[in-house]
């Protein structure tokens, strides 16, 4: 299955301001060294503020969808069955509708390789003797994209700074968290003690026990690329429920 879908983006214009009123300088990449142009709000303009929310009916505010699908279904002999899924897609924005000219750096995604990213699922149960069942289930998931925002030191502003400003560092679709995995799986029973129905189980979550970062500090500094959240280790569960 190929899907597409295109729509425009939300966008904030300040009507007391515009781009003509922010002075263009340029200053050295901390990343890589090449220079990034950073703009500088007229002092006049400092602080005055009339915001108008939109939705942009236009080419500068919108964002496109692709991806593909595959998926399968399977019913296997003695009761077990799998199924599964892979999909690949990705999201191209563009959002130079703004008032403020920093927020156009990287704006036109379409001038970037933007990759695919692809996901995997697999699911699985089969019976086994003794009134057993066994359950698996197999994921395979892309990492997040990242950005370096840094936030330009205010001593580097010729004249002085008016506004803060934070421009993204590196180019959308050239830095991803890694691919990382996981594994379910399942042991299911049902008995009965009279007229009572007893259905146990035992779940292992994670059972490869993978410690992958799943996100990381992006603001440059000491502490960019420090883990902020990492995936939740092995877990193990016993249930029983009853039915009467």
């Amino acid at each position: 299955m190929h899907r597409r879908l295109s729509r425009n983006l939300p966008s904030q214009t300040n009507l007391l301001t515009s781009v003509s009123d922010y002075a263009a300088f340029d200053t050295p990449n901390p990343v890589s060294g090449e220079p990034v142009t950073i703009y500088n709000l007229n002092k006049a303009k400092q602080g005055l503020v009339d915001l108008l929310d939109t939705t942009a009916d236009t080419p500068k505010a919108s964002s496109t969808y692709s991806g593909f699908e595959v998926s399968f279904a399977v019913r296997l002999p003695g009761g077990g069955n799998m199924f599964g899924g892979w999909s690949t897609d990705r999201i191209v924005s563009v959002s130079c509708a703004s008032y403020d000219p920093n927020t156009f750096r990287y704006c036109y995604q379409q001038r970037y390789e933007i990759p695919y990213r692809s996901d995997f699922k697999f699911a699985g149960s089969c019976p086994l003797p003794l009134g057993l069942s066994l359950g698996a289930t197999f994921a395979s998931y892309a990492g997040v994209p990242l950005a370096v925002n840094w936030s330009v030191p205010s001593n580097l502003f010729p004249g002085g700074r008016t506004q803060s400003v934070t421009v993204n560092l590196v180019p959308p679709g050239s830095k991803y968290l890694n691919s990382w995995t996981q594994l379910d799986l399942s042991v299911h029973k049902a008995f009965k003690v009279r007229k009572v129905r007893l259905d146990g189980a035992v779940d292992i979550y994670n059972a490869l026990n993978n410690d992958v970062v799943l996100l990381e500090n992006q603001s440059y500094g000491s502490s960019l690329g420090n883990p902020q959240q990492i995936f939740q280790g092995r877990l193990m569960r016993v249930s029983v429920q009853m039915k009467f």
